[in-house]
This record gives structure tokens, sequence and C-alpha cells, in this order.
């Protein structure tokens, strides 16, 4: 799998059977997260990025989600734990 497209719609699926509410690409003043989901409790701020090459060691997704903000709009949420989740897929190995 080349693109991120298809790695966001697998997390999809894997997160609509577990009943989670899921927010694709969502909107913040600073950018979108590729999928926010809210299970329970818990709000996972999701960010998916491939890269070429086997440099894994940086993790841009997470990255990209901290400088841009994408979990403030969450963190008000009485009772709501908020998560930053950045998976970086190499587009040689096909592994995170």
């Amino acid at each position: 799998a080349n693109f991120e497209g298809y790695y966001a719609s697998v997390l999809y699926a894997f997160l609509s059977s577990l009943n989670a509410r899921i927010i694709p690409e969502d909107i913040t003043n600073y950018g979108q997260a590729d999928i926010t989901a809210i299970l329970g409790d818990h709000i996972y701020v999701i960010e998916i990025k491939v890269v070429d090459g086997d440099n894994l060691k940086e993790n841009l997704a997470l990255k990209q989600i901290r400088e841009c903000n994408y979990a403030q709009k969450y963190r008000g949420e009485p009772g709501k734990t908020v998560h930053e989740v950045g998976l970086v897929f190499s587009r040689s190995k096909r592994n995170l």
C-alpha cells in the first residue's frame, strides 16, 4: 500500500467495529487530522504518514499533530483523556 488513504480506510473499518465515533479528516484551526476517534472517555487524534525508505526513527505524523495542535480542540472536554497517535508506514517495508 503506497497511500495514506489505504491505511486510513483500514483503520476506519477497525475503529468502526469498536463502535467508536469517528471523525475522518477532522478539521481544526490549524489543519486537519486524518482521523479522530472517540471511544468512551478517550479521544484519539490520529495522523498517518507513508514514507519512502527505511528511516522510521522520527515520527513525522506525531510531529505534525503536535506542531499543528490538532488535539487542542479536545483538551477541555470534561472527563475525557486525549491521546495523540502518529502512525508512520514505510513504503518499502510495508510496516510501521
